[in-house]
């Protein structure tokens, strides 16, 4: 009888090695990569994230997830904020882009961003134009502790990609004042 008790014991104690193995694993991974919150307790928080980020996705994952891309000219001249719902199944996606026309406009042509006034590429300011409607996202908490300016006397080019269900990602393109350069507020919604 004591024989039979050893056998089911030693199948039961591999099979709880070999799982707690894996689970280590995997946590270790996840922390590795960065897949968990902000990534490993040891590492700084991002400077380019602004104090309202939520820190539950990285930068990184947040684009992954939305399936945009950034140029090299825009890694560190950005600004970002995630907001998640605290479920992990919606988030949303906040993006300063602050570079060179240019810049801008690979960014807008790697994502595939087609303009709501049937722009193709950025223009001079006089193509800048007041918002043609006003989302719900514009007037959140988060956009005005964030310090962005997007107010009815603002004048900008509109951008916007989406694949109905999954996400959907927003531009609004408009030149800095006495400077070459232009700045992008971009607004992502990812679901599911």
């Amino acid at each position: 009888m004591k024989r039979s008790g050893a056998r089911l014991v030693w199948p039961v104690f591999v099979a709880t090695a070999l799982l707690l193995t894996i689970v280590v694993m995997d946590v270790e991974r996840a922390t590795n990569s960065g897949e968990v919150g902000r990534g490993p307790a040891t590492s700084a928080p991002d400077a380019r994230a602004y104090s309202v980020d939520s820190g539950d996705i990285t930068l990184n994952e947040g684009l992954r997830r939305a399936n945009l891309r950034l140029p090299e000219c825009l890694q560190e001249k950005l600004r970002f904020a995630t907001a998640g719902d605290g479920f992990g199944y919606h988030y949303k996606l906040y993006l300063r882009l602050d570079s060179s026309e240019a810049c801008i406009n690979s960014f807008l042509a790697a994502n595939g961003m087609r303009g709501l006034l049937q722009a193709e590429r950025i223009r001079g300011s006089g193509a800048e134009r007041p918002l043609s409607f006003r989302s719900l996202w514009m007037d959140e908490d988060i956009v005005t502790d964030m310090g962005w300016q997007l107010g009815p006397e603002q004048r900008f080019q509109e951008f916007s990609v989406g694949k109905p269900n999954l996400y959907s990602a927003h531009a609004l393109v408009q030149h800095v004042p006495d400077s070459q350069n232009v700045v992008a507020y971009v607004y992502v919604f990812h679901g599911g």
